[in-house]
């Protein structure tokens, strides 16, 4: 719901004041699994708020599609240098089930950040928390081993990794899927492997 939006925002800066200016400029969005919602080559408008549902973004490499993005629930979607930059976006934006989204304007945002200081500063800090992740996951790629980038993923966010196809999460943390299948049977013998609704488990 729209409060869920605002709830989410808020958690960087407080802008529950500012629900009502905002609410006619935010557009709620259903689509279906597999709906491409950011097209490689477009320009990206709007910044979405995920609601509800599964996502990544992917580019490609040659005939391989490189997942560099998976999130779900109560996290802001865009392709983030063309939102940005207003240039043509560098990666596709998928969904991986159905999934509901509040959608703002680039036009709107910059409004708002002109004329309320409050969103403004709510803007900069998540920018702020988004960039620090981007930041974690070149660690996560760069300095881990395959099989502690994995844990690391399966410990921070084990949802991701019981809804993502594991052909996503392999190709997001850098390992073929034959290394990740290796794992994950490692995994189960240890006792603890986190289920994913894709896989079955060979003897």
């Amino acid at each position: 719901m729209y409060c869920d939006f605002v709830n989410y925002m808020s958690q960087f800066h407080p802008v529950w004041h500012l629900s009502d200016q905002m609410a006619p400029f935010v557009v709620e969005l259903e689509l279906p699994k597999k709906s491409v919602l950011i097209e490689k080559g477009s320009i990206c408008n709007y910044a979405y708020f995920l609601n509800k549902g599964l996502m990544r973004a992917y580019y490609s490499v040659g005939d391989n599609e490189v997942t560099a993005w998976l999130t779900h629930e109560h996290q802001f979607v865009t392709a983030v240098q063309s939102f940005y930059t207003r240039t043509p976006s560098l990666e596709t934006v998928e969904s991986l089930e159905s999934v509901q989204l509040y959608a703002v304007h680039y036009e709107d945002m910059m409004k708002f950040c002109y004329l309320y200081q409050d969103f403004a500063l709510c803007m900069f800090k998540m920018m702020q928390a988004y960039n620090v992740l981007r930041e974690m996951r070149t660690y996560l790629i760069r300095a881990l081993k395959a099989q502690d980038r994995y844990a690391v993923l399966c410990q921070k966010d084990p949802d991701m990794v019981k809804r993502a196809p594991l052909k996503y999460v392999a190709s997001y943390l850098d390992i073929s899927q034959e290394t990740l299948s290796r794992i994950r049977k490692q995994q189960s013998l240890e006792g603890v492997l986190v289920p994913n609704m894709d896989e079955v488990i060979e003897d």
